[in-house]
């Protein structure tokens, strides 16, 4: 590798300077600001790469003087050396004449930068300093600056509970954005990775004002932002939960069991996964109508972001919950039913367990018989749990096992099957999605009968599976 050899010149050091100017930039104080005599000087990478002084677009020159200045920008404040930006303009061929050439270009944009600068004068904007240039400028002459500061500043807000001050700031920062960032140096390596630190902390900034609106029972924007949102980024796993979130909190339940239905197929078909543990629980609390999952608005001082999905033990099956009575209710025309389920009963407390499958018509009475059957169970201080399954194309495969495994009473072996329904233990070892899908259905099954097998006298009622058929087993 050749070596490269370049002279600096001793550097001024400026402790403080203090500027009065135009309404634009009245009293900004800077370490060595791009505040030039009487003006300010404004860069833009958040959209086209441009700077403005007062308003109006400055002429940069030639693309590589323009690229070497887009280069400070983007590090602006840290030194880039002589050397990095010779092998940035020209990657692996720079001329003989590459650091003279540096030397004119950083002249000329002095020029122009500075165009009322006094000869021989310290330059204050683009600074030599040793071992190469460091652009001296204002956070807020710089907007991606401006942007990392207004979106670090909201993201305490939120977490401080501050909300509506998070939602301005963040509405003040993603207005910066005018489109792709620095387009015309596209492909350009120095480029790529800045432009992909930048995207990262807008989509940051994004989801954290969904965040603030959801806080502040901003349920319906956020719900039609966030469908464009998923469609721009559909493997980022959080807007996936802020749009359950929102649609369900808009009365839309049956939207928020759709989005999950699609955020699993994009993640089996890009990525060859399942969502993760908290989408997943997500969706449990979506079906179980979890009061967790509701708004509740808050104080001030409170932190908040959107709801975690509900814990195991708060959530509550939907659907009948039978309550313990006496005796059963009479039902006309029903006696030698309710014989039979009596019959069925006493054989379990004796330990010879079965199965009943009630069968018949949409409105035959199939549900009132089984609360019927959860009653006599009741009286006989027998624990009844019930699963159902509301919608087959939104339910996941199992999901009655997951609301009797959730609604049973704690214990180990009770805590154990709920982790392996939820995918906290066991790997997914699975050659493809369509093998695990089985493996994991066969896992739901089998956790469930192994928790039945560990309790007695114990009733489950399973509600509308394989042709609404319902199940009781004891």
């Amino acid at each position: 590798m050749s070596q490269r050899c370049w002279a600096t010149f001793p550097s001024i050091h400026w402790r403080w300077l203090t500027w009065y100017g135009s309404a634009a930039c009245q009293t900004l104080t800077v370490g060595l600001g791009a505040v030039t005599g009487d003006s300010c000087l404004h860069f833009s990478v958040l959209g086209a790469f441009r700077v403005d002084r007062d308003g109006h677009e400055v002429d940069l020159g030639p693309r590589l003087q323009r690229t070497l200045l887009a280069i400070l920008v983007v590090d602006a404040g840290r030194v880039v050396p002589v050397d990095r930006l010779i092998d940035l303009l020209w990657r692996e061929e720079p001329p003989a004449t590459a650091i003279a050439s540096v030397q004119v270009y950083i002249s000329q944009l002095r020029r122009v930068l500075e165009p009322g600068r006094p000869a021989r004068a310290p330059a204050r904007v683009l600074v030599t300093q040793d071992p190469g240039y460091v652009l001296r400028a204002g956070g807020d002459q710089v907007d991606a600056l401006r942007f990392r500061a207004l979106a670090r500043q909201a993201h305490d807000d939120l977490a401080a509970g501050q909300l509506a001050a998070a939602a301005a700031r963040l509405e003040a920062a993603l207005a910066l954005w005018r489109g792709d960032p620095l387009p015309e140096f596209v492909g350009e390596p120095w480029a790529v990775a800045a432009v992909a630190r930048l995207v990262e902390a807008h989509d940051l900034a994004a989801e954290d004002r969904i965040d603030a609106w959801l806080a502040l029972g901003e349920h319906a924007q956020a719900a039609a932002e966030l469908e464009a949102m998923v469609q721009a980024r559909p493997l980022r796993e959080r807007r996936w939960a802020q749009l359950i979130t929102a649609t369900y909190r808009c009365g839309r339940q049956g939207d928020a069991l759709r989005a999950y239905q699609q955020c699993r197929a994009v993640l089996a078909g890009e990525l060859g996964l399942e969502p993760g543990p908290g989408l997943r629980r997500l969706e449990a609390a979506v079906l179980a109508q979890d009061p967790a999952l509701d708004w509740h608005p808050v104080a001030a001082a409170g932190a908040v972001v959107t709801p975690a999905p509900p814990g195991h033990a708060k959530a509550q099956p939907p659907g009948p919950q039978p309550a313990a009575g006496p005796s059963a209710p009479s039902l006309v025309g029903r006696d030698p039913e309710l014989a039979r389920l009596r019959g069925r009963l006493q054989g379990a407390g004796s330990g010879d367990g079965g199965a009943v499958v009630l069968a018949g018509e949409p409105g035959a009475g199939k549900t009132t018989l089984a609360e019927a059957a959860a009653r006599l169970a009741a009286a006989a201080g027998v624990t009844a749990v019930w699963g159902r399954c509301l919608d087959a194309a939104t339910t996941p495969a199992y999901w009655p096992w997951s609301q009797v495994l959730r609604a049973l009473p704690d214990g180990p072996e009770v805590r154990a099957a709920r982790q392996r329904l939820d995918g906290d233990i066991g790997g997914e070892e699975e050659d493809s999605v369509r093998h695990g899908t089985r493996l994991r259905r066969a896992r739901w099954n089998t956790a469930g009968i192994d928790v039945l097998k560990t309790l007695r006298r114990i009733l489950v009622l399973r509600e509308r599976l394989f042709c609404d058929q319902f199940v009781l087993m004891s």
